[in-house]
C-alpha cells in the first residue's frame, strides 16, 4: 500500500513538471506572440508615445503571464498531489494539460500566421494538429463528469 501510495507520488511530480515544461513553453511563445502583435501595430502607428504605450503593455504582459504560470504551477501541485492519493490523477493532469495545450497551439498558430503560413514545412503543421487534437482530447477528458438530473413531469 505504501509503494503504491510513493509510485503515485512520484507519478505525480512527473506529471507536474510536464506541466511546469508546458506552461514555461506558453509563456514563452505567448510572449513572443504578443510581441509580434505589438510589432504589427507599433508598425502603422509610429508615433513615440505610441511606441511608449507599446513597451509598458508589453510589460505587462510578462508580469501577468508569468503571475498566472506561477499560480498555476502551486495549483496544479496542489490538484496533483491530493489525486495523488485518491487515485485519479491522469484526469487532474488532464484538467491542466488540455487548456493549456489549447493555448500553445492559439499562440503557436498566430506566430505562423505572422510568420506566413507559406514559410511552414510539415513538422510545424504536424506539431500545431497535434497540439490541438491532444489539448481538445484532454480538456473533454479532465472535465468532471456530472450525472444530469432526471426533470419529472
Amino acid at each position: 500500500m505504501k509503494t503504491k501510495l510513493l509510485l503515485n507520488y512520484v507519478l505525480a511530480y512527473l506529471l507536474w513538471f510536464i506541466l511546469l515544461a508546458l506552461g514555461f513553453l506558453f509563456g514563452i511563445l505567448g510572449q513572443n506572440a504578443f510581441d509580434a502583435f505589438l510589432g504589427t501595430q507599433t508598425a502603422r502607428n509610429q508615433t513615440f508615445q505610441f511606441g511608449k504605450t507599446m513597451i509598458f503593455l508589453d510589460r505587462v504582459f510578462i508580469f501577468v503571464i508569468w503571475l498566472v504560470w506561477l499560480v498555476m504551477m502551486v495549483l496544479s501541485e496542489e490538484s496533483l498531489r491530493r489525486a495523488a492519493r485518491s487515485g485519479n490523477l491522469l484526469k487532474h493532469f488532464a484538467r491542466f494539460a488540455g487548456p493549456l495545450l489549447i493555448l500553445l497551439f492559439l499562440s503557436d498558430g498566430y506566430l505562423l500566421s505572422v510568420a506566413g503560413f507559406s514559410s511552414a514545412g510539415w513538422l510545424r503543421w504536424l506539431i500545431l494538429a497535434s497540439e490541438l487534437v491532444l489539448g481538445i482530447i484532454l480538456t473533454v477528458f479532465g472535465q468532471p463528469f456530472r450525472k444530469l438530473k432526471r426533470v419529472q413531469p
